[in-house]
């Protein structure tokens, strides 16, 4: 650090925390020349810090262009919770018999401060206790791999958080699967603990024989009759209240979801699936249709015109 000047890991840190806030909303570019000034520095450590963030997918860095704050799109959030939903519960499976007493208190007191919330005066507040939440349970896990993982991971969980706060009215997306963790943490129970950690997935099964060759035979998830099944086995299974959950879907198949939830989110939807909401009063009421078109979000209504 030179004598007026900031660390290269304050900058990061402050960076970081301006792009996982929106401080930096997703495809704003950051100027070198004006953070160099900002925090006393020469160019070069803001390059540095760039190649950091860029590391953990943050920022994009285009040749001759310049750097742009990562855009939030379905395919990377996809992608993102696909890692999360197995690494999440490894790290709470292995926290269980590592975390302290205290530790143990932290967890209730942050489930119990966020049942007094109220999502439309409290929502930021709330994701940073989740945020806490999880740092407790990662730390504790004990495994240097996982937690460096997790950390970079959790950022990019953050800044989702911080982005979709209008599409939430309930503080039981935090409170419902934290008192059941707390829950397995208290029994010492490591399966009720990477179960409540993670929510249970069905997909379309190919079926191999003794060999491990594939037989021909499928059995299929993609169509709405096959989904409403499953939706059904797994609500009354883990007792969901249906109202207070959500689905997401982005064709027909996805139809009997939507319509069985209480909130339902259509995600660059097909035509023919505009045309089956259009043609239900009540799920075109309740639908949300989002639409990403490059580095723009549209929330679109059900008599959305289509060419």
């Amino acid at each position: 650090m030179n004598k007026r000047g900031r660390t290269k890991e304050d900058i990061f840190n402050v960076l970081k925390d301006r792009i996982v806030t929106l401080q930096y909303e997703p495809g704003k570019i950051l100027n070198e020349i004006e953070l160099s000034e900002e925090f006393g520095v020469s160019r070069t450590p803001i390059r540095t810090v760039f190649q950091q963030l860029e590391s953990i997918k943050l920022v994009d860095i285009v040749p001759r262009y310049g750097v742009q704050v990562a855009t939030l799109n379905f395919l990377n959030i996809k992608s993102l919770f696909e890692v999360t939903k197995v690494l999440d519960p490894l790290a709470t499976k292995l926290a269980v018999s590592k975390l302290t007493d205290e530790d143990i208190k932290q967890l209730k007191e942050i489930v119990s401060t966020l049942e007094t919330y109220d999502t439309t005066k409290n929502y930021q507040e709330a994701i940073l206790l989740d945020e806490k939440f999880h740092k407790i349970v990662t730390k504790s896990c004990a495994n240097p791999w996982l937690i460096d993982i997790l950390t970079d991971l959790h950022c990019q969980t953050e800044r989702l958080w911080h982005y979709c706060d209008i599409y939430f009215s309930d503080m039981e997306i935090f409170t419902r699967t934290f008192k059941k963790i707390v829950e397995a943490f208290e029994n010492k129970d490591e399966e009720m603990a990477e179960k409540y950690d993670v929510t249970e997935f069905r997909a379309t099964k190919y079926l191999y024989d003794e060999d491990g060759k594939f037989t021909g035979e499928i059995v299929p998830m993609w169509h709405s009759e096959a989904k409403d099944k499953v939706c059904s086995e797994i609500i009354e299974k883990y007792n969901i209240d249906i109202d207070n959950s959500y689905a997401y879907g982005d064709t027909t198949g996805d139809l009997s979801m939507l319509k069985k939830f209480g909130n339902a989110y259509t995600i660059n939807p097909s035509k023919r699936l505009l045309e089956k909401i259009r043609n239900d009063e009540e799920l075109s009421k309740k639908v949300n249709i989002i639409v990403e078109r490059k580095d723009v979000i549209y929330k679109l209504k059900s008599d959305v015109i289509t060419l």
